[in-house]
């Protein structure tokens, strides 16, 4: 029954998804048509401009277009603001972007649009090649990594971004080296640099191990925890997980980008 909701679910994603790279795909052919004939910039915003019911949501859009980026037919470049001198000034402090200035790159562009829209199925990005996300396959696994400050489920979906040499940094990188063993409060104690002053459950909540997320990933008690990492798919009605609030929970973190990340840690230097 679990299996049969699970398929239902990512078949449900799929067709939604598949939607909105069509309706992607349209408005950057008609902004390539437009802008050929007004030489203006291709622009194109993450918020809901036209209020319509087809129209993806921020996180969608966001996600497809990086998606089109990965698989070389776009290359973006992310705004924040429509002045470019507090543009400037958001892109240094961090702040999320509100859409892209895409350049279209042919003939990739046109040669995956009709194989989309004719075949319906879509090449592998380089997150699908190493099963970083939720597709169902029995081969998927999940795992955590540090980059950057993060904490990133499966290279893909950010969790938390811990300061520096924190409580909960410091408790993320022990159990990252300790996989597997059970870490009782008197063995922090124990262990140079790392003072806990919070419980295991304020910790695993500030680093964003909730819900589904957390029975994934960690046994904790008040007095003990145990970490496990790379966990394949197939253990999760072992460990009670609910795949499909799983699946919801994943769905509404941010996601990591490299490229963007890097970028703005280069402006501030």
């Amino acid at each position: 029954m679990l299996k049969y909701r699970t398929t239902a679910m990512a078949t449900n994603i799929e067709e939604k998804f598949y939607k909105d790279v069509l309706w992607i795909l349209n408005e950057l052919k008609q902004e390539e048509f437009a802008s050929a004939y007004s030489n203006r910039r291709i622009r194109l915003f993450l918020s809901n401009g036209s209020g319509s019911d087809e129209e993806p949501l921020v996180k969608s859009k966001d996600r497809i277009l990086k998606m089109l980026s990965d698989l070389k037919a776009i290359s973006l470049s992310a705004f924040y603001h429509q002045m470019d001198i507090i543009d400037t000034a958001l892109a240094m402090q961090g702040a999320s972007p509100i859409g892209y200035d895409v350049k279209i790159i042919q003939p990739r562009f046109n040669e995956l649009s009709e194989e989309i829209i004719n075949q319906k199925k879509f090449p592998e990005t380089e997150a699908q090649k190493q099963n970083l996300l939720v597709d169902g396959k029995s081969n998927t696994r999940y795992f955590i990594t540090l980059q950057n400050r993060m904490v990133l489920l499966n290279n893909t979906f950010i969790l938390s971004k811990p300061n520096f040499n924190s409580e909960n940094d410091n408790f993320m990188g022990y159990v990252l080296d300790n996989t597997e063993k059970i870490i009782s409060k008197k063995d922090f104690k124990e262990i140079p640099k790392i003072e806990l002053k919070k419980s295991f459950y304020q910790i695993l909540n500030d680093l964003g191990f909730r819900g589904e997320i957390r029975k994934v990933f960690f046994d904790a008690s008040k007095s003990a925890i145990k970490f496990r990492n790379n966990v394949p798919e197939s253990e999760l009605e072992k460990l009670d997980v609910n795949a499909n609030k799983l699946i919801k929970e994943l769905s509404v973190l941010d996601r990591f980008n490299k490229k963007e990340t890097d970028a703005v840690r280069n402006q501030r230097k």
